[in-house]
């Protein structure tokens, strides 16, 4: 072997970079082996992650210190399949050393073998590695360059050194160090899974709702489940083997083993003061069982090889240990109790075997009929038995079926209608207004009344509906409607009614005609309609009958006797109305005299009415006295008070301003445009005292008279010079009935005070020498308007 090794091809080109204890690998080439490529040793994490990393010693082998160790890996070994492998480290000197490797998918070389070495303390020379058997060699495609490229083709190993780095030579001089024993555990775990079961029954619908006449079908299901099972017992049954790669036996081994898992605990048979033969090899059995449920799915079964230091006839062994271990799954239970399950039905028979894994349904109908009207409970029970401890469970399942019948009707009628009787009433009197000086007025009142006929109408009809439900099990909502074939309409009071179950409801019905019923002799016809599907009956609907005369109907008389009376005169008298022409009318007068007041006037409203019907006529008259306006006579506005009114009106710039107002009527524009206070009282009173009505014209006697009213507009306002002579208004919006004096006033017949001076100004130049043409008899009519004001003669207008 020794030999062979040094013949091995040498590589130049080096990639490997030795820094203090690391090596760094620059990893080139195709990532990726091609298939049924051997696998290349590798040690360096920056080539391979995780491994330890090793100096070169020449182009196939990796030197690697006696009594040293670490992880390895084997990269880019596509002809193994990922789980555990055994790696054998190859030496000619030594023997076989196998040591447990394990294989994962690798996304940058495929597949990668991890596995963990020791070197031996009797190591010498090189070895070669190699995997999954003998024959499978790494080569050193890593180890010439640093990187998996394909490059390398010769077998790959390590390098015994010592301390210094220098390779270990095999043979001469003093026997050299043994080789430590190595060594595999395999372990088959083993439990058993228990199952429950539990059944379930189950009906589509407890309750069937069908109609009369016709089977429900019910229809059932029935679940055998189990439950996820219930491991115990559970144990491993084991093997460590122990190694020798010396040439001599190795005595004094002594073998432990322990699992991963606080429930867990092992034995090893044989294993203590053991004697593993030179290049052979001992199996100890291990037993080991759980006191609980093991903590994970996936455990580790870990094994100690121990021996003490001894001299072997070729070497020297020191003393040292091994690590082995094996993987334990907990898959599937080795032993199964009640994975099967048998289920009978009492009214399917048996239906069938369940299996464990998942629930197994079994399903079958049944139609039943029951009884028409009412309910019917069916009740029936499925039973499981298990496979192996023939334990029995059972379900019921219970469903009613209820059978629907429709609805029953019966309707009566009564007709009615009614006869209204119309009437007049109308007022009238002699006069409505008098217009007078004290006394009282007599007015003559005439009150008719007649009837005017008579009009049919309101023709109905009346009735009861009683709808039956004959279902003692559910109540139904029903839509009762009715109608008529005379030409009317008609309602059912509360008719969307839910009757019941086993009621009846009795509903008002009312039928109605906006003209005489054709024909008289009619026919009521009642339905009833409801949701039959929801009500689970054979029909939806259903009818009645009832017959509507009104033949021999005697109306309601409404309005027949009209009683006429006055809010005056009292009670006036009373007619009867008749079905036919001539019809009833009489006619009522009498007088009544109202007292006339002393001012203004008084309106004396006054109505007769038909007390049956609420018809009423009215008439209104009113009696008036003078108009109560506060204002005052010529011969106020020239005694002192008056003209103490005028002297203490304000001024404005020194002018007056009742000057100025009254220079806006064209007969007062001789009063001077700047006049003061004083002034303008001086002109008042000389107005007044030319009053005349003598000659042919009568200028100064109206001027006096329309100046006096002209003051007792200006004195009597708040706008213009204040309420000054305690008038109860502004005098000149009191309107005036200017009739008897139209001819002064453009025709009119009322106006107020203040139009009753514009419009006589309208007739006058400037101061009033030319007024109204100066015709006197206008002129008077005009005077004696302004008379009657400011001596409130005047009556309202």
């Amino acid at each position: 072997m020794k030999n062979s090794l040094r013949a091995l091809r040498r590589h130049v080109g080096w990639g490997l970079g030795v820094a203090g204890a690391a090596v760094a690998l620059a990893v080139g080439g195709s990532a990726l082996a091609s298939p049924g490529t051997p696998g290349s040793l590798c040690a360096g994490a920056a080539a391979c992650p995780g491994t330890t990393a090793l100096t070169p010693h020449n182009p196939t082998h990796y030197k690697l210190q006696v009594g040293t160790g670490g992880t390895f890996a084997i990269v880019g070994a596509t002809d193994v399949a990922p789980g555990p492998v055994t790696v054998y480290v190859k030496s000619s000197t030594l023997g076989n050393t196998a040591v447990a490797g394990t294989a994962a998918t690798d996304p940058t070389y495929g597949t990668t073998i991890t596995f963990s070495y020791t070197a031996p303390a009797n190591g010498c020379d090189t070895t070669v590695v190699a995997y999954a058997s003998n024959g499978n060699v790494s080569n050193n495609d890593v180890i010439d360059d640093g990187s998996k490229n394909d490059s390398g083709g010769a077998a790959g190993g390590f390098a015994y050194t010592d301390a210094s780095g220098d390779v270990i030579p095999c043979g001469g001089g003093t026997p050299p160090p043994a080789a430590p024993l190595g060594g595999s555990a395999a372990a088959t775990p083993s439990f058993t899974r228990t199952y429950a079961w539990t059944v379930a029954k189950s009906v589509d619908s407890p309750r069937s709702e069908t109609p009369e006449g016709t089977p429900a079908t019910l229809h059932y299901t029935v679940t055998a489940t189990p439950d996820a099972g219930t491991d115990s017992a559970w144990a491993l049954a084991g093997t460590v083997s122990v190694s020798n790669p010396n040439a001599d036996a190795v005595s004094g081994v002594d073998v432990n083993a322990t699992v991963d898992d606080p429930a867990g605990s092992c034995s090893v048979s044989g294993g203590s003061g053991a004697t593993v033969p030179g290049g052979g090899s001992v199996d100890f059995p291990v037993s080991c069982s759980w006191s609980a449920a093991p903590a994970a799915a996936s455990e580790m079964l870990s094994a100690t090889i121990a021996w003490p230091a001894q001299a072997l006839p070729s070497a020297t062994l020191a003393a040292g240990s091994a690590a082995v271990a094996a993987p334990v799954a907990w898959t599937d239970p080795t032993t199964v109790v009640d994975g099967t399950a048998n289920v009978d039905d009492s009214m399917a028979g048996s239906l069938g075997a369940a299996a464990a894994g998942q629930a197994t349904t079994f399903a079958y109908a049944l139609q039943l009929a029951g009884v028409a009207g009412t309910c019917t409970a069916y009740d029936n029970t499925a039973t499981l038995t298990t496979g192996t401890t023939a334990a029995t469970s059972s379900a019921s399942a219970s469903t009613t079926v209820c059978v629907g019948s429709d609805l029953a009707l019966a309707a009566d009628a009564t007709p009615s209608f009614t006869r209204t009787y119309g009437w007049r009433i109308a007022k009238s009197v002699d006069r409505t207004v008098v217009k007078q000086s004290g006394g009282s007025a007599v007015f003559t009142y005439t009150v008719n009344a007649a009837e005017t006929g008579f009009a049919d109408s309101g023709w109905a009809a009346g009735g009861t509906v009683v709808v039956s439900n004959p279902n003692d099990w559910e109540a139904v909502a029903a839509h009762v409607a009715a109608s008529v074939d005379s030409g009317g309409a008609c309602a059912v009071l509360g008719g969307d009614v839910t009757i019941a179950a086993g009621g009846s409801v009795s509903l008002p019905v009312s039928c109605t005609w906006s003209s005489a019923p054709t024909p008289a002799a009619g026919t009521l016809t009642v339905t009833a309609t409801w949701d039959g599907s929801a009500a689970a009956t054979p029909n939806g609907s259903t009818w009645a009958a009832a017959p509507v005369d009104f033949g021999s109907v005697d109306p309601t008389r409404v309005n027949g006797t009209a009683t006429i009376a006055d809010s005056w005169q009292g009670l006036l008298g009373s007619l009867a109305a008749t079905d036919a022409a001539p019809f009833a009318s009489a006619a009522y007068t009498y007088q009544r005299s109202i007292a006339v007041p002393a001012w203004n006037c008084v309106t004396y409203p006054n109505t007769a009415t038909i007390a049956e019907t609420g018809q009423w006529a009215s008439q209104s008259v009113s009696v008036c006295g003078p108009a109560k306006t506060g204002a005052l006579t010529i011969g106020y506005w020239q005694n002192k008070n008056g003209q103490a009114i005028l002297t203490g009106t304000k001024a404005t710039a020194g002018v007056c301003n009742v000057a100025t107002w009254l220079r806006g009527y064209a007969p007062f524009r001789d009063l001077s445009a700047t006049a003061s206070c004083a002034t303008t009282a001086s002109w008042v009173t000389t107005v007044i005292k030319n009053a005349s009505a003598k000659g042919a014209a009568m200028n100064a006697m109206l001027k006096a008279q329309m100046l006096a009213t002209a003051l007792d507009v200006y004195y009597s306002s708040a706008s213009l010079g204040g309420d000054k002579i305690g008038a109860p208004g502004p005098i000149g919006a009191v309107a005036i009935d200017v009739s008897a004096w139209s001819g002064a006033f453009d025709g009119a017949t009322s106006l107020t005070v203040a139009a009753m001076l514009s419009t006589a100004a309208s007739h006058a130049n400037a101061g009033g020498a030319t007024w109204y043409g100066n015709l006197k008899s206008v002129q008077e009519l005009a005077k004696n308007a302004f008379d009657d004001v400011n001596n409130e003669r005047a009556f309202s207008g």
